[in-house]
């Protein structure tokens, strides 16, 4: 059994295979705090992830999805959070996040983030950060899971704005309608399968959406596109401001 923090909780893990631990060296935990909870790999979670994926993925693969569903599912039942696929970063101490369907341009946009501002940007997350409401706050934070190029953090930054992101011939963003945004957040989480999971997660988009402005922005791939997104969503919007 092994301990990591992740998301700001003491995890403890049992794996079969070596290549899970080796992914979540970065989040190694050697501190005294009590652990939150646990989870121990069984055969029949490989097994699940195999069937989900047609045994596409190797065991050593499927056995890191297994911790993951695993956390997802502690995480948003006990500790007010959930996992988001998207792309984080944080610049100037304020959280961004940028989200979209896979293949839409999530990475590239946050990479023309640091090519246009530099050392201002550090990345949190480039595939599947979490997100934890904590004393009315809503905070993204590095996982080990961070998508095909491996790009991320094990830090933590306040939330400040959502966006999502459509591939367009110009830039262009507005603000996006609360119910336009929760749908597209549900499309780019984990949904439970249980009512009561699934109550957590709605209660948990609704106060996301109460106090963390949401844009579309139809982008190009180019630094205008960073340039125009970050002198949009810098500046919080009056109805955001007495959260």
């Amino acid at each position: 059994m092994s301990r990591y923090l992740i998301a700001d909780l003491v995890i403890d893990i049992k794996t079969k295979y070596g290549f899970t631990p080796k992914i979540m060296a970065d989040y190694a935990y050697c501190g005294k705090c009590k652990t939150d909870f646990s989870v121990i790999v069984t055969d029949s979670m490989i097994n699940a992830e195999k069937e989900i994926s047609n045994a596409v993925y190797s065991d050593d693969y499927c056995e890191t999805l297994a911790v993951l569903r695993s956390i997802c599912g502690e995480i948003l039942s006990s500790y007010d959070g959930f996992l988001l696929h998207c792309s984080s970063l944080v610049m100037d101490g304020r959280g961004y996040i940028f989200t979209a369907p896979s293949g839409t341009g999530k990475s590239t946009h946050s990479r023309l983030w640091r090519e246009r501002f530099g050392q201002r940007v550090k990345m949190i997350n480039d595939d599947k950060p979490f997100l934890r409401r904590e004393n009315g706050r809503f905070f993204i934070y590095g996982s080990p899971w961070q998508g095909k190029e491996n790009i991320g953090s094990n830090i933590k930054a306040p939330v400040s704005a959502i966006c999502v992101l459509k591939q367009g011939k110009e830039n262009k963003i507005s603000p996006l309608e609360p119910v336009k945004a929760l749908c597209e957040l549900m499309n780019q989480t984990e949904l439970p399968k249980d009512r009561r999971s699934m109550e957590n997660l709605l209660d948990l988009f609704d106060g996301l959406l109460k106090i963390v402005p949401v844009y579309i922005m139809e982008c190009t791939i180019s630094q205008e596109a960073a340039e125009i997104a970050y002198n949009t969503i810098k500046t919080t919007p009056e109805q955001f401001r007495h959260n």
